[in-house]
């Protein structure tokens, strides 16, 4: 069994590319602690940040794939004219994307978040929850609208307290505090090292990174955060072959799962071992529509709605990117997620997207391509 084996000592035999590595840092972020709650001063503290910290990234030779920026969980005293103002002005701002309304349960703004992210393509929102009450009540506002799929790509509903990660859409600057933080894109960089023993590249790269984040950091005049460790697919760079791999079946197979927690503890001997300060949820995560093979079990229906809800035990961030049938008892599967979230003792989120539309039924999103309709 995998968990029976030294995290040191991992060899798995199979095939790799052999080509140059993909990793890169999949997000910075920029956590902006605004000094009032003037939307202009808000916007005007973005800008400054962007411009400064993108002139450090080119500085310091750090090759990033987004840059992004989130704001503290927004006081429920705001009102909706507030938060449709600030969307406005954030929507010109260009090449970043914006965490820009983590909502509490109570906010006025939970009435229009999705059109507030409808309106701006570079705005995410999430609403958090740590009772059942809220969590049907925020699912009644959000997950039982008619909107567009993708702008449920850029929603998700928070079960439990705050998580201050780079990972959107349930990211909040939770200490209220300036600074930068990442994530990275390296799938292949732990399958080289757990198929091949090529443990070297792996934590060169993140030794790597680290050096330059703080380069950034220091340059940019902002306190390095941390790092989120988590092992997050994007398409190609699929999370879901890596498990195939690991246990020589298809995702959702016995094993599934003690691949699943093998690689949690990867991760986290990874963090213990170089010493790194880490942020947010450092744990595999199962995004359906970014991740080409496990998009593939759920078109076939190998890996069903259920399976996700089961495999959100023992991964982060939850239900995340998977396409449902709108038909399905929206309550009954929040509140099986809310069940997880008690026994874990861990915050989880729900980023799926209802559509009226058949298990199987190929849904296209912009910017990713084409994922499936899950079976329940």
């Amino acid at each position: 069994m995998l968990n029976k084996v030294g995290v040191d000592k991992w060899r798995f035999r199979g095939l790799i590319g052999k080509g140059l590595s993909m990793a890169l840092i999949r997000a910075l972020t920029l956590h902006v602690a605004p000094r009032n709650w003037s939307p202009h001063d808000i916007v005007d503290s973005v800008i400054e940040l962007v411009s400064k910290v993108r002139d450090c990234i080119r500085t310091c030779g750090l090759n990033v794939w987004t840059l992004r920026a989130i704001l503290p969980p927004l006081p429920a005293s705001l009102d909706r004219e507030w938060c449709q103002r600030l969307a406005r002005m954030l929507a010109s701002i260009d090449d970043i994307l914006i965490a820009a309304f983590p909502l509490e349960c109570e906010s006025p703004c939970t009435d229009i978040i999705l059109e507030l992210i409808d309106n701006a393509h570079n705005i995410y929102g999430s609403i958090r929850c740590d009772s059942d009450t809220c969590l049907l009540r925020a699912v009644n506002k959000t997950l039982k609208k008619s909107v567009e799929p993708d702008t449920y790509t850029r929603f998700a509903i928070t079960v439990g307290t705050w998580i201050e990660t780079p990972y959107f859409p349930a990211a909040a600057n939770v200490s209220m505090s300036m600074g930068i933080s990442a994530s990275l894109r390296y799938v292949d960089l732990v399958e080289r090292a757990l198929l091949h023993g090529d443990v070297e590249k792996l934590t060169e790269f993140i030794e790597s990174s680290i050096r330059k984040l703080h380069s950034v950091a220091l340059c940019s005049e902002l306190p390095f955060r941390g790092i989120d460790l988590s092992l997050s697919p994007w398409m190609d760079e699929s999370v879901g072959h890596l498990i195939e791999k690991l246990i020589s079946a298809k995702i959702g197979s016995p094993g599934t799962i003690n691949a699943v927690h093998s690689l949690n503890m990867f991760i986290k001997a990874i963090a213990r071992k170089m010493r790194l300060n880490v942020i947010g949820f450092n744990e595999v995560m199962l995004s359906v529509a970014e991740d080409n093979i496990l998009n593939e079990r759920v078109k076939e229906g190998y890996v069903r709605l259920r399976d996700l809800v089961c495999y959100s035990l023992f991964c982060a961030p939850g239900l995340d990117m998977v396409a449902i049938p709108r038909s399905i008892d929206l309550d009954r599967l929040a509140i099986d997620v809310f069940t997880v979230h008690k026994y874990k003792m861990r915050t989880l989120i729900i980023r799926v997207i209802p559509v009226d539309a058949e298990p199987g039924t190929p849904i296209q999103l912009k910017n990713i391509g084409t994922t499936y309709v899950s079976l329940p």
